[in-house]
């Protein structure tokens, strides 16, 4: 994922964030209704409340984790190569 993309998907507005706070309610909610009698579940979705109290209120965007490093394409062929592998980025000409 490129930068100007993660800028994008992390973008953050009002609305948002209020979104993000009305799912922390909904689920902990959950959590103090599940805890008599599952445990594991009121766990859970406490642990889910949490997560989105904190981003709805500093706005933080777990897409950052998933996007990954981009890697160079010369870079990605050395370790193709490295591999046994050829790279499909190769000329190939056919007679």
């Amino acid at each position: 994922m490129s930068r100007e993309r993660w800028l994008a998907a992390c973008a953050v507005t009002r609305g948002e964030r209020i979104a993000r706070g009305a799912v922390a309610l909904v689920l902990l909610a959950a959590a103090v209704s599940l805890w008599p009698s599952t445990a594991p579940g009121a766990i859970a979705a406490g642990l889910g409340a949490v997560l989105f109290s904190v981003m709805a209120i500093t706005g933080f965007c777990p897409a950052k984790y998933a996007a990954g490093r981009p890697a160079d394409a010369a870079e990605v062929a050395e370790r193709l190569r490295e591999a046994g592998i050829d790279d499909a980025r190769d000329v190939v000409r056919l007679r």
